[in-house]
């Protein structure tokens, strides 16, 4: 039987019948390769004022997409190259660098593979 303790990872209960295998190796880099779908994660901040940027790469597209959850709470139109909302989309990158920086995620969106490899 599984404890409480042994369940609980980062508050997340698991069953236990989940496998899975630590991130660990990958993040700290002494493993390349792996599982594909933890490559190229999204990096996202919400807002106070409920705004939401997510920037991400795709096959070395770096892709921005900027919502206004107020007025759309399914993410369905991407404002991020809206001039109207250029300043909103700056203040929203400057917030997740700074949050970036804070949990010592050192992504560069603007390198190929996100500067993880020479």
């Amino acid at each position: 039987m599984i404890s409480e303790l042994d369940a609980q990872v980062g508050r997340i209960f698991w069953a236990p019948t989940v496998e899975s295998q630590s991130l660990y190796p990958y993040i700290k880099g002494t493993k390349k390769q792996g599982r594909d779908a933890y490559r190229d994660l999204p990096r996202a901040v919400r807002t106070a004022d409920n705004w939401k940027l997510i920037k991400y790469n795709v096959k070395q597209w770096e892709t921005t997409q900027l919502f206004d959850l107020n007025k759309d709470p399914y993410e369905t139109r991407n404002l991020a190259n809206d001039p109207a909302f250029r300043q909103k989309k700056q203040q929203s990158e400057t917030r997740l660098v700074s949050e970036m920086k804070t949990y010592h995620d050192f992504l560069n969106f603007g390198k190929p593979n996100g500067g993880t490899q020479p």
